[in-house]
């Protein structure tokens, strides 16, 4: 059985409806997380014996990020857009090139490892494969125990009280601290990496594809543990996904991140009343609609593959695969000159020339999409 029945009774049912979070006032001076000009590069040589010449690759290109406290932001995108990355730069697993990255105003970049330490305290993360990142000898008391250790907290029986609690917390009975990662479903072993993510009280926590690996019966039921325990415990979560139906109903603001940049970022509510970039567009004319008759016609399917990110092109990166651009009769300006964020809305930026146009789009489409619902 994937939930005890007390855990069961505290979820609430993730409708359709489009509710989201409730929003956090947006201010600069309640920032837990802020990243600018954050740069990460993978060098990479060819493989020809003549030619040696390092190329790097821009998985990263130039993002500047805010998560403020008690905040939900979620990174969306493609595969190898960089939104993995990026979270693992705010987290410090993976050095950057270039940029500045502060938690709570402490510098993670040049922290020394003893500082870094203290602030690992604060900062979790959970990954997307809840086997993978589960030690397969270990039993779950001592995968639990072990980030307590670590941080030279409590005695053993203590330890032992607090991964009670943590299990309790996340919907799982006592006795599972006695078995192994492999007597457990997809969905359980989620629910114990969450545990292990807030056994240290952490203020902040990166959640890279938290559900992606999971059956789509058990997606809601582990969105809404992750809410209920944001609410409880007044965390700052960073929420890494491809899927912006998941998204939509945990976030308080969504990014949205293309070939290493973010090109639009708004609340959850704005950006999906009102998408401002044609590749937010695409992404949600992607998401099923239950009744519509004609999905497909009011689908956009992106041409081709995203450029390589060792070589993107000039102007927009999207230039070469936007559907807008090809119905505003292909303007030169997309392919000479790289639009920056530009401010739609309070909070609203878009990183397109013809972000009015788009919007105008949206209008349309949703409206034949409605006009098709039975």
């Amino acid at each position: 059985m994937e939930m005890t029945a007390p855990a069961a009774a505290t979820m609430t049912h993730l409708s359709d409806t489009g509710d989201t979070a409730p929003q956090v006032p947006q201010t600069d001076t309640d920032a837990l997380v802020m990243a600018r000009d954050i740069r990460v590069l993978f060098q990479r040589r060819d493989a020809g014996l003549l030619d040696r010449s390092p190329r790097f690759i821009r998985a990263v290109d130039g993002v500047d990020v805010t998560i403020r406290r008690r905040e939900v932001l979620s990174i969306v995108g493609e595969s190898g857009s960089g939104k993995t990355t990026l979270g693992r730069a705010i987290l410090g697993l993976q050095p950057i090139s270039s940029g500045d990255i502060s938690f709570d105003g402490a510098p993670v970049t040049t922290t020394s490892s003893a500082a870094m330490k203290r602030i690992r305290r604060r900062m979790q993360v959970i990954f997307q494969d809840p086997y993978a990142s589960l030690h397969p000898r270990f039993t779950i008391e001592k995968i639990l125990a072990e980030p307590l250790k670590i941080q030279g907290i409590g005695s053993a029986s203590e330890r032992k009280e607090r991964i009670f609690e943590l299990l309790a917390q996340v919907g799982l009975p006592s006795s599972a601290m006695r078995r192994f990662p492999n007597q457990f479903s997809g969905g359980q072993r989620q629910r114990i990496a969450i545990a292990r993510a807030l056994a240290l009280n952490p203020d902040f926590i990166v959640a890279d594809e938290p559900v992606s690996a999971l059956d789509v019966s058990i997606q809601a039921q582990i969105l809404n543990l992750l809410t209920r325990l944001r609410h409880e415990r007044q965390l700052s979560m960073l929420v890494i996904s491809h899927d912006l139906a998941v998204v939509r109903h945990v976030s308080d603001r969504v990014a949205v991140m293309y070939l290493g940049r973010i090109v639009e970022t708004a609340s959850s509510a704005a950006l999906f009343s009102a998408p401002a970039h044609p590749y937010t567009i695409a992404l949600m004319s992607a998401v099923p609609r239950i009744g519509n008759k004609s999905a497909k016609a009011q689908r956009i399917v992106l041409s081709g593959d995203p450029p390589s990110p060792m070589n993107p092109p000039s102007g927009c990166r999207f230039h070469n695969r936007c559907w807008l651009r090809d119905r505003l009769g292909r303007p030169a300006t997309c392919a000479t000159n790289d639009p920056g964020l530009t401010a739609i809305g309070e909070g609203h930026v878009s990183a397109c020339h013809f972000a009015a146009e788009a919007q105008a789009q949206w209008v349309a489409i949703k409206d034949a999409n409605n006009r098709n619902v039975s």
